[in-house]
């Protein structure tokens, strides 16, 4: 092969190559605008936190129609609303925030209201019959004429609450608060009382004919006029 025709080959190559590596690279090289976001993207990732969580469609139906039969309310913050006459039977308000809430004539009968936070409720003429109030605090919450029958406050705050002519007819509760309350005329017949703190409550005209108050706590509880069961000890009350 001629010499000068192999030295000029190589000096072609040698002189376009450099050219052809730049232009490779210019053209896989990433973009100014491509690599911000990239690293936009690394640096600053979206917190579910800033996501602003919806309202509970169960709430909403609540709030909107007073209507919402056998929902799941647990845990909700219904507290300060007015809910009389809302209908919320078998509704599970467990471990629910009711403070302050007005629940005139509700029915909630059949609801699961265990450890639920009704302090200083108003549930005046409201049905609760067969609920289950376990634990829960209603402390000086306002119940007249509320019916209660059948229903589960075993370990239930009603510190301070007022009953009057309530129905508690066969409730159970049992090592429940009731001090300070006023049970005036309310009917506690068949229930269970045992381990009850009664003390200072005012039971003047209630009927309490067969219910359990084996080792129930009624110091200075009025009775006045009150229906006991047959063979109860008054030691410790204050009759009138």
């Amino acid at each position: 092969m001629n010499v000068k025709l192999v030295l000029g080959i190589v000096a072609v190559v040698a002189a376009i190559s450099p050219v052809s590596i730049r232009f490779a690279r210019i053209l896989i090289a990433p973009s100014d605008a491509d690599q911000s976001a990239e690293v936009e993207t690394e640096t600053q990732p979206v917190s579910s936190s800033t996501i602003p969580e919806s309202p509970s469609t169960e709430v909403e139906t609540t709030l909107q129609t007073g209507d919402c039969v056998r929902c799941d309310l647990s845990g909700a913050n219904l507290s300060g609303n007015d809910l009389s006459r809302v209908n919320l039977s078998e509704a599970d308000l467990s471990n629910a925030n009711l403070r302050q809430t007005k629940l005139t004539n509700a029915i909630l009968s059949g609801a699961l209201l265990n450890g639920a936070n009704l302090e200083r409720a108003t549930l005046d003429g409201a049905d609760l019959q067969g609920a289950d109030l376990s634990r829960a605090n209603l402390t000086e919450a306002q119940m007249l004429h509320v019916s209660m029958s059948r229903a589960n406050l075993n370990g239930v705050n009603l510190h301070g609450a007022e009953l009057r002519d309530a129905d508690l007819s066969s409730a159970q509760i049992s090592q429940a608060d009731l001090s300070d309350a006023s049970l005036y005329g309310a009917v506690l017949r068949d229930a269970d009382l045992s381990g009850t703190n009664l003390s200072g409550s005012d039971l003047r005209y209630a009927d309490l004919s067969n219910a359990n108050l084996e080792g129930a706590d009624l110091t200075n509880a009025q009775l006045e006029f009150a229906t006991l069961p047959e063979g109860f000890n008054y030691e410790g009350t204050i009759i009138y």
